[in-house]
């Protein structure tokens, strides 16, 4: 199956074009950098979300793609209502066939992703994936229950250790 049967990416917004920044927090690669590795810590900021930023805020255990890492990462309690610029996707996805942390796996891990991830960034200059290419993915998925118990176990077998 393709990854755009299950999930749809939504590029986050250019910031130069935008006026009145002073009520919202950017979200940044040290954010997504302290999501990706668990150590997002929960702050009692409040921000301020007009209509305009709403589909480029993110919440709690949002998917954001970066396309600067070409990673994917579960958004963490301290990030959440911040605003995401170009260098940054939010996936949305259907919950009912694909667990969030195991499209992350999916997206960072899975060696025939990472097969795919390399050869469409073959003889580019800027490595750098597309919405589009990432839709393109090919990936068998387990059923719901299956892809849980596999994260589980795959954290339980090192995935911890590998990050540090």
């Amino acid at each position: 199956m393709k990854l755009g049967e299950v999930i749809d990416i939504k590029v986050g917004m250019n910031l130069s074009r935008q006026k009145d920044k002073s009520n919202w927090q950017v979200y940044t690669n040290e954010d997504f950098a302290n999501d990706l590795n668990g150590l997002a810590i929960c702050k009692d900021s409040k921000y301020v979300c007009t209509n305009q930023l709403m589909a480029h805020t993110i919440s709690e255990k949002d998917i954001i793609y970066n396309f600067i890492t070409s990673e994917a990462s579960l958004v963490g309690a301290s990030n959440s209502g911040k605003t995401i610029s170009q260098n940054f996707a939010k996936i949305t996805f259907d919950n009912t066939k694909l667990d969030g942390a195991y499209l992350c796996f999916l997206l960072n891990e899975e060696e025939e992703v990472k097969r795919q991830k390399y050869v469409a960034m073959q003889g580019s200059v800027l490595k750098k994936l597309s919405p589009a290419i990432i839709k393109t993915f090919e990936t068998k998925l387990p059923i719901l229950d299956e892809q849980k118990v596999f994260w589980a176990t795959f954290i339980l077998i090192g995935y911890d250790d590998k990050r540090l």
